[in-house]
């Protein structure tokens, strides 16, 4: 079962934050000038490395007598200089970092006459241009942009220039992963707690122009040290060297990618409407509208008994169906047959055809003597691994399943063939709660589990006790753990709540955590966000498990992520709730929270900067609980207790209402259907079998409205239900 982490605790902003940071050698550079046209710059490259032991030898030759022990740190200015010559007359362009040699291809830039001409076609003959790149509207810059593409330069809107650049991609083996990147707030915190000292950081009012030229180059030589390429403005603003267009504050400094990618502090989202732009519901801006995937309900079916029913999580099959977890406590109905001496909640993993039809299921549980009232065996979530099979991943503290005595919660693993036979089922345990939550097939026939655990024993030795850590673990298709992640919440709540895995095998994970800044500072979870009482982070890894990025999504209240999945062209798509926000430098910045807490949909791409953010809230709590990419955009569903504002078309009567969005791919447009009745419903999982067919399962025990034909029918507890819908 999907868990949400709505707890308050206080916000404290840290006055000190630690970093492996070292001081060495400073960097200087020509400080940019303000200009339409960017700097020329280079970008990296995809072309063939010298051969090493090519470059080896040339290293030498510079070096001389001093021998070369493969260290690039302990290379003089002198000497990297003297390479980057060498290497130069034989082709490569190229830099010289303290981690290696980094390769580079050269990025055109078209020259301030050519954009002008560009720029008068577009306006036409009675309207002449001024020059001033921001006396363009945001229609006439798209229009601009695109010619300029046309004309052979990769080339995108800046918020005081166009921006050029190239689709070559960072060699990582052999540069430090910030060095085309702009510093986070964290890190640039730490440098200057570093320089000023506990007390001169606490009265430090944020700004670099504030600070002596000695401070600003001590600090920069902190952070160059550590692997950036950075200086700073007479404005106060840092910029990358080499690309000395991108800039950043402290102010605006983001929780983006420290560990990789590309760091660039985003524009806060518009307030005002622009010319020639559109606007959506939710506020969000786009400069060409795209319209978003039509749907249209053919089949409405429930499943269950009289017990109290709901299918939790959805994923299509290679057969063109879908398969299901239940959460029942029924006895009759369709979970007729299963052993009447089980309690508490069972779990069942259910198979439908291309057509909607059931096909088979297998059931978990244990015997009521072993339980309290409101403990049993719990699937969350499910995926189809690539030989056919399915993983299905939850929790229990059933004894007949292994649960030792006195333990509170123990993680499981399903493992069900494509005829609906169990073939193992595996539990990681410890002393204390340990719960699987999400689960994503990897391209090389395993798959990926997140979760939490409380435990420091057992499947879980060596980890920190007595705290909440998330968890992110690596099995192989026959359940043997290839690797682990964990990350600390300390006594706070912490779980990774998703997963979606590439078809390169590279892992997107959501991470839900209450942990602030302040007394927490030295967890994990309080360094990547903390901000407000509760934050939601997006993870990036690499097949292996090594974290390559991050994303706080994150505002001054409580924000969580519920669902995650890869998008279209790169990135990822990810919905959940937030409460409030007053940060101007949050992914939510200028979005009004309506009610308790607001629904949102927010792509990033794959280096996790934002792309577009919708919010939609009413006048009480609004969640997005799954979302699925098809074609043309995005269906997200969820559940609202709203009935106005964005949600005025839920009928209200009952205690939740389920609702379906589709969003094109760019955000642009949004359509709403309502899945409400007079009592309550909730909409879990969502799945798309074919390019025209989704499904979207979940639980209600609704008689009227979208429900009134409902089939078996609610009687007192609420029945599984599944709608099937064609795309248009």
């Amino acid at each position: 079962m999907k868990k949400e982490i709505l707890k308050a605790i206080s916000a404290v902003m840290a006055v000190t934050l630690t970093a492996a940071i070292f001081v060495s050698c400073g960097r200087s550079a020509k400080e940019p000038e303000d200009s339409l046209v960017p700097t020329e710059t280079y970008t990296a490259a995809t072309v063939e490395a010298m051969d090493e032991d090519g470059l080896n030898v040339l290293i030498q030759e510079v070096l001389g007598e001093q021998k070369w022990d493969g260290d690039y740190s302990k290379l003089t200015d002198i000497q990297r200089k003297k390479i980057v010559n060498k290497m130069e007359q034989q082709g490569y362009n190229v830099a010289v970092t303290d981690n290696g040699v980094v390769y580079y291809d050269y990025v055109p830039t078209a020259q301030e006459d050519e954009i002008a001409e560009v720029v008068q076609q577009v306006l036409g003959e009675e309207k002449q241009w001024d020059g001033d790149y921001n006396s363009l509207s945001t229609q006439e810059k798209a229009a601009v942009r695109d010619k300029l593409n046309d004309r052979g330069y990769d080339v995108d809107l800046g918020k005081d220039g166009f921006e050029f650049k190239n689709e070559a991609i960072r060699r990582e083996e052999t540069t430090s992963p910030y060095y085309n990147s702009l510093p986070s707030r964290e890190q640039i915190a730490a440098a200057v707690a570093n320089v000023l000292g506990n007390d001169g950081y606490s009265k430090w009012d944020g700004s670099m122009a504030s600070l002596t030229k000695k401070q600003q180059e001590d600090i920069l030589q902190q952070l160059n040290d550590y692997g950036f390429d950075l200086a700073v403005n007479s404005k106060g603003e840092f910029y990358i060297i080499h690309s000395p267009s991108n800039t950043v504050t402290f102010e605006k400094a983001y929780t983006a990618a420290p560990i990789g990618g590309t760091t660039q502090a985003p524009t806060a989202p518009a307030t005002t409407k622009p010319t020639g732009t559109t606007e959506n519901q939710t506020g969000t801006m786009a400069t060409e509208v795209k319209t978003a995937p039509k749907l249209e309900s053919t089949k409405l079916s429930g499943f269950g008994g009289t017990g109290g029913d709901g299918f939790y999580d959805v994923a299509a099959t290679s057969d063109g169906g879908y398969i299901a977890v239940a959460q029942f406590r029924s006895k009759d109905g369709d979970f007729a047959g299963t052993d009447s001496t089980w309690g508490g909640t069972r779990s069942a993993v259910v198979k439908f055809d291309k057509n909607g039809s059931y096909t088979w299921k297998t059931t978990l549980g244990d015997m009521k003597k072993n339980l309290n009232a409101e403990n049993g065996v719990t699937l969350a979530a499910i995926a189809e691994l690539a030989d056919g099979s399915f993983i299905a991943v939850g929790y229990a503290d059933a004894r007949t399943l292994g649960t030792k005595k006195g333990d509170p919660m123990d993680a499981i693993l399903l493992k069900v063939s494509t005829a609906g036979e169990q073939e193992w089922l595996k539990r990681f345990s410890g002393s204390q709660a340990d719960e699987f939550l999400s689960v994503a097939a990897a391209p090389d026939g395993g798959f990926v589990v997140g979760g939490f655990t409380y435990s420091s024993d057992g499947d879980f030795s060596g980890l920190p006790a007595e705290c909440d850590l998330a968890i992110l673990m690596k099995f192989n298709a026959s359940g043997e753990k290839q690797w682990m992640q964990s990350y600390n919440g300390g006594t706070n709540s912490a779980q990774i709540s998703a997963v979606a895995v590439t078809g390169q095998g590279y892992i997107y994970a959501s991470c839900n955590a209450a942990c602030a800044l302040g007394s927490y500072l030295q967890l994990d979870m309080a360094k990547m966000a903390g901000y407000g009482k509760a934050d939601a982070i997006v993870m990036k890894f690499t097949p292996e498990g090594e974290m390559i990025a991050y994303r706080a999504i994150a505002g001054s209240g409580s924000d969580q992520i519920d669902c995650i999945a890869v998008a279209d062209g790169g990135g990822v798509v990810i919905g959940g709730a937030s409460t409030r926000n007053n940060r101007d430098d949050s992914v939510f910045a200028g979005k009004f929270c309506q009610g308790k807490a607001d629904a949102f949909v927010i792509r990033l791409d794959a280096s996790l900067r934002v792309e577009w953010v919708n919010v939609f809230g009413g006048a009480d709590n609004d969640l997005i609980t799954d979302i699925v990419p098809v074609k043309g955009g995005y269906v997200a569903v969820g559940r609202s207790s709203s009935n106005n504002v964005d949600f005025g078309f839920l009928s209200g009567e009952g205690v939740t209402d389920g609702f379906l969005l589709t969003l094109s791919e760019n955000g642009s447009d949004v359509g709403k259907y309502a899945l409400s009745g007079n009592n309550q419903e909730i909409c879990f999982g969502v799945a798309a079998p074919s390019a025209k067919k989704i499904v979207v399962v979940g639980m209600t025990n609704s008689t009227t409205h979208h429900f009134s034909a409902l089939s078996p029918t609610p009687v007192q507890n609420p029945v599984c239900f599944i709608e099937w819908l064609d795309v248009k």
